[in-house]
């Protein structure tokens, strides 16, 4: 016995199913991609924390900067130093007192 040809309307509704399916792919991937770059975003941030927390206890000045140049750490030796605060250095630009 022969399979049945299927109809234009058959076939249309097999194809908007399948981009369908193909979108629901896509989002799942974009969602995947999103949590991996969240955990390694998170990941960084905790080894910066505990990078900047030993370098906090020594005595020489130690300044933080992420991958754009902005400050993210000043220990209070390079405060001193600098004559600024911490607080005044962190989210600046490196260029930028």
């Amino acid at each position: 016995m022969k399979k049945k040809p299927k109809l234009k309307k058959e076939l249309i509704q097999e194809v908007a199913q399948l981009q369908e399916r193909v979108k629901e792919l896509e989002s799942e991937t974009a969602e995947e991609k999103q949590t991996q770059e969240l955990y390694q975003t998170d990941e960084e941030k905790y080894r910066l924390f505990h990078e900047a927390k030993e370098l906090a206890k020594f005595n020489e000045g130690s300044v933080l900067q992420d991958a754009e140049g902005i400050i993210t750490f000043v220990n209070p030796a390079a405060a001193k130093m600098l004559d600024y605060t911490a607080e005044e250095w962190i989210g600046k630009h490196w260029t930028v007192p």
